[in-house]
């Protein structure tokens, strides 16, 4: 032991210093206290370190649970089963409603299945919950959700006016997605279609969106036309679907920028038309808001593509005038030989002629439109 007034080293039992007479035993209670305080700090570091390696097996613990919640709920939306997928995302947001993934993958499900007043609510919640560095990005989510609640409101109306067999509604049907076509067409353009299917199913009557996907793949082939924007259609079906697919008889209107008239009626079979098909196409007088069928035409289709004979029954302020015949190849129209066609149709792609009586009608497409050999015209439905 060492004496703390002159430094000489003692025995450890001593006493006293054996240099200078000091007492020691005033310095082992010093070491005494010493010694407890440092065991003191060190459990008191202990204790610190078991508590933290708790609390971070706790959090690693509880980012696992949410993760594999989230990936649960995913594998849930893969099968299609929207209603275990709504469950397990809402448990997820049980296990921290302060992070958005749970939130605005839930609202994805709610508007596959058109649930737009539950999209609403959650994004209300998650607008209330989630932490201040997610802020801003639920806050974007919340907007995208909006335009998407008005827009898919818009296919529910319009499945209920497909239920009404209501002409004249159909119509309005018809203009109003054609002013939104936009972002249909946006949406469209990522997934394959728009279905909509009452409570959420995914077979049974109701309506599906489409676009013209052999036109966007070829685009290029058509820039030369008129702008692409106003040769994209909008197809718009109602009839009955089996798991999403369709099967059996439709009925199918198409609105583009320059049409929004026609009227199809087709069979399905394993979610691709062939056989008979009839289409009519109305004129709306919006002077007399009146509905007036233009020509009803019969087409036959293979593979979604018109292929062989097709006709038109021509009509003339509502009257029956003649029937025009023409023929087509997988998709593509034919045009008929200028040599017998009136010289004032010399530079149009007549597609179909008729009589009526001593006068021929002629179906064609006018020169502007930049239809020839080489750039057919064709008829195509998705």
């Amino acid at each position: 032991m060492k004496c703390a007034k002159c430094g000489y080293i003692n025995d450890s039992f001593a006493m006293y210093c054996g240099n200078c007479g000091e007492k020691l035993d005033k310095q082992n209670k010093i070491k005494k206290a010493l010694s407890k305080k440092g065991l003191l700090v060190l459990i008191t570091l202990v204790f610190i370190a078991i508590i933290a390696s708790c609390l971070l097996i706790f959090y690693k613990t509880y980012v696992r649970n949410y993760d594999e919640t989230l990936e649960k709920a995913q594998q849930y939306v893969a099968d299609l089963n929207y209603k275990m997928a709504e469950d397990t995302y809402l448990e997820a947001i049980d296990i921290d409603p302060k992070l958005p993934d749970a939130y605005e993958e839930l609202v994805d499900v709610y508007l596959d299945q058109f649930k737009t007043k539950e999209a609403l609510e959650i994004m209300d919640l998650a607008i209330d919950n989630v932490s201040e560095e997610h802020e801003r990005d639920i806050k974007y989510k919340y907007d995208e959700v909006t335009t998407d609640v008005d827009n898919l409101d818009i296919v529910i109306d319009a499945f209920e006016v497909f239920e009404s067999g209501n002409l004249d509604q159909l119509y309005n049907t018809q203009k109003l997605i054609n002013e939104h076509a936009d972002y249909f067409i946006n949406r469209l353009k990522q997934d394959d279609n728009i279905i909509y299917i009452p409570d959420g199913n995914t077979s049974g009557k109701g309506i599906g969106i489409y676009i013209d996907y052999d036109f966007l793949k070829n685009s290029e082939y058509y820039k030369d036309l008129h702008s692409i924007d106003e040769y994209i259609n909008v197809f718009i079906y109602f009839g009955n679907f089996n798991k999403t697919l369709r099967e059996g008889e439709f009925i199918i209107l198409k609105t583009s920028v320059l049409s929004m008239e026609y009227y199809y009626v087709a069979n399905f079979e394993n979610d691709s038309i062939d056989g008979e098909i009839i289409c009519e196409n109305y004129t709306y007088d919006e002077s007399t808001e009146e509905i007036m069928v233009e020509h009803i035409d019969t087409y036959n289709f293979s593979d979604g593509k018109i292929d062989g004979n097709f006709k038109s029954d021509i009509y003339e302020d509502g009257e029956y005038c003649c029937t025009t015949y023409g023929t087509a190849r997988d998709g593509i129209i034919n045009r008929i030989q200028n040599d017998s066609i009136d010289s004032e149709y010399d530079s149009d792609y007549i597609i179909a002629s008729g009589k009526n009586g001593s006068h021929v009608h002629y179906i064609y497409y006018s020169d502007y439109t930049k239809f020839d050999e080489y750039t057919p015209p064709y008829i195509y439905l998705p």
